[in-house]
């Protein structure tokens, strides 16, 4: 259970490209069910997949439902940075072409 927690985290530090593959539709799904059918059903629903079962009850369940969600955002915000990175070093490289 643990190192399914922990992949999104492993992902997103070791290859933030490839994990934004996998979480950026997750994500964006889970956004537009969201606004069709309202956010508690859709989280439910969401945690469900995640995790398997009931997700209404413990608490324990709740830290978990929110470490993997600021586990997906953490992803999603590597994979943002990365591409904030690769525009930077494409802006470098035209201005190079010109000196």
């Amino acid at each position: 259970m643990a190192i399914i927690l922990l992949m999104p985290l492993l992902l997103s530090i070791l290859a933030p490209q490839f994990a934004a593959w996998f979480v950026i539709p997750f994500v964006m799904l889970q956004s537009i069910f969201e606004e069709a059918f309202g956010f508690l059903y859709v989280h439910s629903f969401f945690m469900k997949i995640l995790f398997g079962g009931e997700t209404v009850g413990s608490l324990g369940q709740f830290w978990r439902e929110l470490i993997v969600m600021l586990m997906i955002y953490l992803a999603v915000g590597a994979f943002l940075g990365w591409l904030y990175g690769k525009n930077e070093e494409l802006k470098m490289r035209k201005r190079m072409k010109h000196i």
